[in-house]
């Protein structure tokens, strides 16, 4: 009920008593990136180990977790507390400064930053300590990511003959995410051992315009290693798709012959197919990564190979 002029002035304060076992963050070693705010159920903290490894090979980009692991430097520059200083010598505290931290890591280079930097916005983050201690937000007794006010790859620094080549990311966000909104959750398993998804890249090695036959090879988009020797059994018809790129219409894949001899697919493409482009583009990928996972080609998501007709 509300009266005229009542303010509610009360501040519900804690105790500031503790026994031997309280929060302490050590060295934060990772993170998981979420890009859209993720919170977290009561079923899916006792499961935590599946819980992330799923999120981190969500179909849906929007939802997925982008783990980083192994970070060897923090440089924390933090804001100071912002203080007014009045006229008459008066101070008065306006706001906590944010925290503001950039880490370095080793793992991943030039190849995670290029990834990463794809990542550079308003994202959503947990952080995690060497004692897989997993900082979070308190949202209304849930616990839930951290809105970043911007998260930043930063562009590596070259190796010089005192020091090697320098890989960060910089994550800004308000003080009482790390305060009193944080949350904790403890793992009881190494978080380190959460694994991304690995783009893979579809390579273009022919394609016959008269035919529709169409061969690639298959690799990482870090390192170009060959996925052939290991799954060249696995990637059936089943898990081809292939699209007129103007409209979205699909066009039929007839079959997928692997070629031992150049490592490579032979797709073959129904040039016959009602929808396909008198001119233009034909989009050409993979299953999502739970279909690949299913095939026993787990952690990988492909990237549309875009094959030109034109002319054809």
């Amino acid at each position: 009920m509300s009266k005229l002029n009542e303010l509610n002035c009360s501040v519900f304060t804690k105790n500031t008593g503790f026994n031997a076992c309280y929060l302490d963050w050590k060295l934060f070693k990772g993170a998981f990136i979420y890009q859209s705010p993720r919170t977290f159920s009561a079923a899916e903290l006792a499961n935590l180990e599946t819980t992330l490894q799923d999120d981190a090979f969500s179909d849906v980009k929007s939802t997925r977790a982008y783990p980083i692991h192994n970070f060897v430097a923090l440089t924390d520059n933090t804001e100071d507390v912002i203080i007014q200083t009045f006229d008459y010598g008066a101070k008065a505290i306006v706001r906590d400064g944010d925290y503001d931290w950039t880490f370095e890591f080793q793992d991943g280079g030039a190849c995670l930053t290029r990834s990463g930097r794809t990542l550079n916005g308003k994202q959503y983050m947990l952080f995690y300590d060497s004692e897989n201690k997993i900082l979070g937000q308190d949202l209304n007794g849930q616990f839930s990511t951290i809105p970043l006010q911007f998260l930043y790859f930063k562009p590596f620094k070259s190796a010089t003959g005192s020091a090697a080549a320098s890989y960060g990311m910089r994550a800004v966000f308000n003080a009482r995410y790390g305060n009193e909104d944080s949350a904790v959750v403890k793992s009881d398993f190494d978080l380190s051992e959460i694994t991304g998804l690995q783009d893979i890249v579809l390579e273009k090695n022919g394609f016959n315009h008269n035919t529709g036959m169409l061969n690639v090879s298959i690799v990482t988009d870090c390192g170009a290693s060959d996925l052939y020797g290991q799954y060249s059994a696995k990637f059936t018809v089943g898990l081809w798709n292939a699209s007129n790129t103007q409209t979205g219409a699909p066009i039929t894949i007839t079959s997928v012959t692997p070629i031992a001899g150049t490592s490579s697919f032979n797709v073959q493409l129904l040039h016959s197919d009602p929808d396909w482009p008198a001119d233009g583009t034909i989009s050409v990928g993979l299953a999502v990564p739970s279909l690949l996972t299913a095939a026993g080609i787990a952690g990988y998501e492909a990237v549309v190979l875009e094959v030109d007709v034109s002319g054809s």
